[in-house]
This record gives C-alpha cells, sequence and structure tokens, in this order.
C-alpha cells in the first residue's frame, strides 16, 4: 500500500479514538523514553529490543507487514538484537542492530535469496554532530 493511503488509515483510527490505538500511542511515547535510557547506558541489546518494539508497535497503527519484511526479519533474527523499518508505511529501508560488530557478511548471507541492498552505516560515538556557516566565514564550524 502506499504511504499516503496508510496515513490516512492511522489518521483515521486515531481521529475515531480507536482504544488500541490510543494505548498504542501511549506505549510509543514510553518506548521512547526506553530507548533514550537504553542509549544513555551503552546497553545495544536494550537498543535493539526497543528498536523492534517500536515496530511491533507501528505495525498496530497501519496493520501492516509486507511479507517480504517477515521472511527478512525471520533469517535475521539470530544475527541482531533489534530492527524497523523506517519511514512513514515502513519506508524502503530496514534499520538493524546487529549483535555482533561489522556483522556484514553474516547479514549478507542470511538475505542472500532475497531482493534487497545493504547499506554499511556506524553511529558517531559522540552522537549527533550539527554544523553551522556564518556568512562571512569561509569554512563549516563544529557544533
Amino acid at each position: 500500500r502506499l504511504a499516503r493511503n496508510l496515513l490516512q488509515d492511522v489518521l483515521r483510527r486515531w481521529y475515531s479514538a480507536n482504544t488500541a490505538i490510543v494505548a498504542n500511542v501511549d506505549a510509543l511515547v514510553a518506548n521512547a523514553h526506553t530507548m533514550r535510557e537504553a542509549l544513555l547506558a551503552g546497553d545495544i541489546a536494550a537498543v535493539g529490543a526497543s528498536l523492534s518494539a517500536y515496530w511491533e508497535q507501528k505495525k498496530l497503527m497501519c496493520d501492516a507487514e509486507p511479507a517480504a519484511v517477515t521472511r527478512m526479519l525471520a533469517k535475521l533474527r539470530p544475527l541482531i538484537h533489534g530492527a524497523t523499518l523506517c519511514g512513514a508505511g515502513g519506508g524502503g529501508f530496514m534499520a538493524l542492530i546487529t549483535k555482533e560488530p561489522n556483522a556484514d557478511a553474516a547479514i549478507a548471507a542470511a538475505l542472500r535469496e532475497e531482493e534487497c541492498v545493504l547499506y554499511r552505516v556506524n553511529v558517531h560515538e559522540r552522537g549527533l554532530c550539527t554544523w553551522f556557516e556564518k556568512a562571512d566565514a569561509p569554512a563549516a564550524e563544529e557544533q
């Protein structure tokens, strides 16, 4: 389904004051706090668990999980602490927290029969970094 259609379904459910949806929104907020604590503690397994909880909560909002995603998650389960799909309606990217660092080869092997492209990403050890440029300064300054 198109993201637009999924969003319309979510909004319809929210405005109808569906008790399951309202409870799920409360759970999303609680999970965000759990994720924050896991990140601050450096507990990678708990970060993964929160990420997977977020995916389950997100699915409740739109009542959808593509069959390919279900299949990929089943194949990845032994290798990951958690996963979610990014974007409205699941978007086009799956984010994973792997149990082992540099698990590229194992992930690729698990998904070899799937139609997907793998991208390697890292989380900056200092966290989010932003830059700003002054109109009269030649170079960006790190904030």
